[in-house]
């Protein structure tokens, strides 16, 4: 970086780092682990259609199992109206960075694809937080599984009326639910998400109970 001749020194109007108009504040890098999952949160441009439909659900889980590499992962995902919530393990910030970037891209041509349409899908920089403790990861599980419940929605109601995990999610891959067992799990070929890291797939059963399906995230 550079200044022009007399302009650099003291106080000027307007100077120093401009606030974001896109909502998602600057804020320091958080190291990036294999051992630590990150939350994510990815919004939608205003005015386009939502997000939580069957045929851009389908592109949604299709384009989560395309993002599956070697080091970067993505665990747990939900499809909100206007936005996602993924939990994303990678081995290092460049890996994570790379990851998300082919992501969003692809998941943003597909969608265009899908509503005939051209221009931005994502136009925030998606906003990200390190889990760094077995109960900060519990918590985003919840978070992410039951966010539907969050934004006032019931129980997800299977064929016969029992209760199942919301299926504009990856619950139906989860195996630490109470009273409900996945048909298929991280590990099979059909399964769009991956075993997370040691903290996401099995720590947290060590410290807390297995999750309710009935759980509202942010409730203890």
């Amino acid at each position: 970086m550079f200044h022009e001749v007399g302009t650099w020194g003291g106080h000027r109007e307007g100077a120093g780092r401009k606030a974001r108009k896109d909502g998602v504040a600057h804020s320091p890098r958080e190291r990036v682990t294999r051992h630590d999952p990150m939350l994510v949160t990815i919004k939608r441009a205003r005015g386009l259609v939502n997000l939580r439909y069957p045929a851009a659900a389908q592109v949604v889980f299709e384009r989560v199992m395309l993002a599956q590499k070697a080091a970067f992962r993505i665990t747990h995902f939900t499809i909100q109206d206007t936005h996602l919530h993924l939990l994303v393990d990678a081995d290092d910030a460049a890996a994570f960075s790379n990851g998300m970037r082919g992501f969003v891209a692809s998941l943003a041509r597909a969608l265009n694809k899908l509503w005939g349409r051209s221009g931005s899908v994502f136009p925030e920089r998606f906003h990200s937080r390190v889990l760094k403790s077995v109960r900060a990861v519990w918590n985003a599980i919840k978070y992410v599984l039951n966010n539907y419940l969050k934004h006032g929605q019931d129980v997800w109601q299977g064929p016969g009326g029992q209760r199942e995990p919301d299926q504009f999610s990856s619950g139906r891959y989860f195996d630490g639910w109470q009273g409900y067992v996945p048909g298929v799990r991280p590990g099979v070929l059909e399964c769009p998400v991956v075993r997370g890291c040691w903290k996401s797939a099995v720590g947290w059963k060590r410290r807390h109970a297995l999750l309710l399906l009935t759980a509202l995230p942010g409730a203890r």
